[in-house]
């Protein structure tokens, strides 16, 4: 499997044969075969050295979608810890989701913050929620602004907001947020039907 990154060191993107890929549920992080080199720097790197670029991100995801069954959605109740598992992760996007849909805001990315804060139990002063506020907000209208139209659909920015707030938290890294982001967005149909099943 060939799949292009950005080698943070020499800031220079390259593609490398990875050879099998599989993620792993509880890191939510991608593993290779095979190690990876950057043809520039000529040293091994590890996920730490590294960014998928656009087109990696692609290929990354249809790497998943060949090695993944349909997702299920059993019940999930708040929980403060971390869900366990692709499927559970798709579950509490759907149950946050759910709670945002609940309040009168418009927008409903903008509860991606708060909504965090409450299903993980976390209690923070007002200038910690200010800047978690500010570090996932901002990431979404950056992330907007880079590629539009890929926020359109509500759901999808609701799940950006609310990921982006867990690694503000220092929740999840940047790569495990991509990654669950990337399952998230090949499932927002599927998401959709679980949020308007709990509406019934």
């Amino acid at each position: 499997m060939i799949i292009e990154f950005e080698c943070l060191l020499c800031n220079k993107p390259f593609a490398c044969d990875v050879g099998s890929v599989t993620i792993d549920e509880q890191e939510m992080l991608p593993s290779f075969s095979n190690k990876i080199y950057c043809p520039f720097c000529c040293n091994e790197k590890g996920l730490d050295d590294l960014n998928l670029t656009e087109l990696g991100q692609s290929q990354l995801t249809r790497a998943m979608n060949e090695n993944s069954s349909s997702p299920s959605f059993a019940h999930h109740d708040h929980e403060t810890d971390l869900p366990d598992g692709f499927d559970n992760w798709l579950t509490d996007i759907g149950d946050a989701y759910a709670d945002a849909a609940e309040s009168e805001e418009e927008d409903l990315f903008h509860l991606g913050p708060p909504v965090c804060l409450k299903r993980r139990g976390l209690t923070l002063t007002e200038e910690q929620r200010e800047e978690v506020t500010e570090v996932a907000i901002g990431s979404y209208l950056a992330t907007k602004e880079k590629h539009p139209g890929v926020m359109d659909n509500p759901l999808a920015a609701f799940t950006f907001s609310y990921l982006a707030s867990h690694f503000a938290l220092d929740l999840m890294t940047k790569e495990q947020v991509d990654i669950i982001m990337t399952v998230a967005e090949e499932n927002l149909s599927q998401i959709q039907k679980y949020v308007d099943h709990l509406g019934h």
